[in-house]
């Protein structure tokens, strides 16, 4: 069973007003609760690029909250018979005719 627990966006929103007040990442993580290492990789993770110059931006906390998101929906098992493919097919004959 695992211990770790995913940011939230109130987490992140706290980071982002913590960084803009100049606070280091140590004082944001003991601020929230949670590892040096996890805010380091969070701001690095979802800094903004500016498309002018290149440089890097602001961190966005509801657009780290949009990315978390969207990549939960691609986590977890994956379905290993598509209801449409010939495995699918063989495998149901051979459940129904009980020899498997």
């Amino acid at each position: 069973m695992s211990h770790y627990h995913h940011l939230t966006l109130r987490d992140r929103v706290f980071i982002s007003a913590l960084t803009i007040s100049g606070k280091s990442l140590s004082e944001i993580a003991c601020a929230i609760g949670k590892n040096v290492s996890t805010i380091s990789r969070e701001l690095k993770r979802n800094k903004a690029v500016s498309a002018q110059d290149g440089a890097s931006a602001a961190y966005d906390p509801c657009a780290a909250q949009a990315r978390y998101q969207r990549q939960r929906k691609h986590c977890g098992k994956r379905n290993i018979l598509k209801s449409d493919s010939l495995l699918t097919r063989i495998v149901s004959n051979l459940l129904v005719k009980k020899f498997w």
